[in-house]
């Protein structure tokens, strides 16, 4: 299949080349395929030459979708996922950013609002907010002058290191679903891409993470009225409009990133009780969860 398209986009280029050198030929070209019948393509297909061309590239874009999440660990939502995707590159070919990081942000919302229906991920995440946040790993030795390995929890809790002060909470009587979406980012960010273990050395780019995570949730609805934005959302926006033909990349590495981070984390749902366990054996921080 993929070498009977890359012989029509041959084909069509072509043409293409042909008919911008030869005016005569465009018209010719136009007259014969631009509207009547089609009778030397397949006999009864009545198709422009953009449209023939506009296929062939809609197809390769579905093959490509249907790979990009062939392996996905969450099975059940992917048929919806692969759509927008579909749409994700559509509007980007079109140039149509606005659009594109809306499609872009519905997979990744799609995915998060699966993850935080999830009974045993909201069990966790309601024992632990108050938790130490930083995962340690490493401790240096004094007496023998060598790191030794631990596993113990420090600093401050994990809501406070991912909602800040108290105000901006999420309320402690609801489950996790019912968050507002940028505090499920938050939580997916920590506790399923990062597995709910972020070693201090891990900040930047976890930092770096919830800062993608912002910047296309604002920008998700630039063709939408809405609510007046606040100076730290316009700057955010603006940042982004002002470099848009670069995070056309970058947010399509967010996405990428983003859905690898969950495959390979996924499984740690169903293991945090004993890795917390572990945790609790090897130093005093998690005691009775």
């Amino acid at each position: 299949m993929g070498t009977n398209i890359d012989k029509y986009k041959q084909i069509l280029e072509k043409l293409d080349q042909l008919a911008n050198n030869d005016e005569n030929f465009k018209k010719e070209l136009l007259k014969k395929y631009g509207g009547t019948n089609c009778g030397a393509l397949n006999g009864e297909i009545n198709i422009k030459i953009d449209d023939i061309y506009e296929l062939c590239v809609e197809k390769i874009i579905k093959e490509q979708a249907e790979q990009f999440y062939k392996d996905f660990a969450i099975k059940e939502i992917i048929p919806q996922l692969v759509d927008d995707y579909i749409r994700m590159e559509h509007f980007k070919r079109h140039n149509n950013f606005g659009d594109f990081c809306l499609a872009v942000f519905q997979q990744i919302e799609c995915i998060t609002n699966h993850l935080c229906g999830l009974n045993n991920l909201n069990c966790w995440v309601k024992k632990l907010l108050d938790k130490p946040a930083w995962l340690k790993t490493s401790e240096f030795n004094e007496k023998e002058k060598k790191y030794d390995n631990v596993c113990k929890r420090t600093g401050k809790s994990i809501i406070e290191f991912l909602f800040g002060s108290e105000q901006y909470h999420p309320k402690r009587e609801i489950s996790i679903n019912e968050y507002y979406i940028r505090q499920k980012l938050n939580i997916v960010a920590y506790f399923v891409c990062y597995g709910a273990r972020l070693e201090k050395e891990s900040k930047t780019m976890f930092d770096n993470l919830k800062s993608q995570l912002y910047g296309l949730y604002q920008c998700r609805n630039l063709n939408h009225r809405g609510a007046e934005k606040s100076d730290a959302q316009k700057n955010a926006v603006s940042n982004v409009i002002l470099k848009q033909y670069t995070y056309y990349l970058k947010f399509s590495a967010l996405l990428t990133n983003f859905v690898e981070s969950i495959n390979d984390n996924y499984h740690c749902i169903n293991e945090w009780e004993s890795r917390f366990k572990e945790e609790s054996e090897n130093d005093i921080h998690i005691n009775n969860l």
